[in-house]
């Protein structure tokens, strides 16, 4: 996904900015890489590390559900609540986060939600074996995954 989107991203910038120069009359409000400049790209690689390691987190999080669900739970009630607690997380948690990313400086915030996400993904490993604190521990990843996955890719679009 991340290559997709890098991809797609220059593919953009390369469109826009060759439109741009066409056109004298219409002038981006400020282009911070032009053709061939590299500089920009090269700075934002570890952002770019950052959102690859969590999405590969995230999918493989969302992959092994299943089996856990199946295997260790064995409920399909219980499989409903994980999978609602931690969408909910991440839906209900948006406008939050967006005023926690408005209020705090990017450096702070991710060290916030990155705390938060750590603190999930070991509250569901401590306790996987108990439905209710894993449904809980479940919205935890969900309400911290989801800001974190908002600031990677709102610090990606500014720069």
């Amino acid at each position: 996904m991340t290559v997709i989107g890098l991809g797609t991203a220059l593919w953009l910038q390369h469109a826009l900015f060759g439109q741009w120069s066409d056109n004298a009359s219409f002038s981006p409000r400020e282009t911070r890489v032009g053709s061939g400049d590299w500089s920009a790209m090269i700075a934002l690689a570890p952002l770019y590390g950052m959102a690859f390691a969590f999405l590969l987190a995230v999918s493989a999080f969302a992959k092994l559900e299943p089996y856990y669900v199946a295997y260790v739970l064995g409920s399909p009630v219980w499989a409903g609540a994980l999978a609602i607690a931690g969408a909910c997380g991440v839906m209900l948690s948006q406008p939050v986060w967006e005023r926690v990313i408005a209020s705090l400086e990017r450096g702070r915030a991710l060290g916030i939600m990155s705390l938060a996400l750590m603190a999930g993904a070991l509250a569901f490993g401590l306790a996987a074996r108990t439905p209710w604190a894993a449904t809980a521990a479940a919205g935890v990843i969900g309400i911290a995954s989801g800001g974190l996955n908002q600031l990677i890719w709102s610090t990606a679009a500014e720069e």
